[in-house]
């Protein structure tokens, strides 16, 4: 019902004087003045409408500031490309170095490796001239114990025979 209303309500003569209300110059009188002024009635209506405006647009604002805030705090807790492009660099210098030290750890596996073998046939080497000297000392032993059996059955023989002059 407020919109019907409206037409009038905004309805002001142009040749109608700011103020309030009395003649610009008070030579006019006070039927220029009444045709000019809007009825109490139609005034509230306007008020009441633009007030409804006020609060709409008012509404609207705090929802768009409060949707604004929504986005700026996740706008926020993005990462940014900046960021994600540093955390690129520095992830691809780790992965640069990791290969690098992946690299020197296999060129040093391979050589412990070689070294490995080398020891192992060195290792084959020093056994089996272990083995040829376990058998050499198995030989010289023999020998030696023979000399010593030679040399006591000799020894008794001598002293046999000096206890021999002895007596004689």
């Amino acid at each position: 019902s407020d919109r019907g209303q409206e037409p009038d309500a905004r309805h002001v003569p142009e040749d109608s004087e700011e103020g309030d209300g009395e003649g610009g110059d008070g030579s006019s009188g006070e039927g220029d003045d009444v045709g000019s002024l809007i009825s109490f009635a139609n005034l509230e209506n306007v008020v009441k409408h633009i007030i409804r405006k006020f609060k709409s647009l008012e509404t609207f604002n705090e929802n768009t500031e409060t949707e604004i805030r929504v986005v700026r705090n996740d706008v926020s807790s993005r990462a940014t490309n900046d960021a994600m492009a540093e955390l690129q660099a520095e992830l691809a210098s780790r992965v640069d170095a990791f290969n690098k030290t992946f690299s020197l750890q296999k060129d040093s596996i391979n050589a412990m490796e070689v070294q490995l073998e080398r020891s192992r046939q060195m290792y084959n080497s020093i056994e089996k001239k272990l083995e040829a000297t376990v058998k050499e000392k198995v030989v010289q032993d023999r020998l030696i114990r023979e000399t010593q059996d030679a040399l006591q059955d000799k020894v008794a023989v001598a002293e046999l025979n000096m206890f021999e002059a002895k007596f004689a």
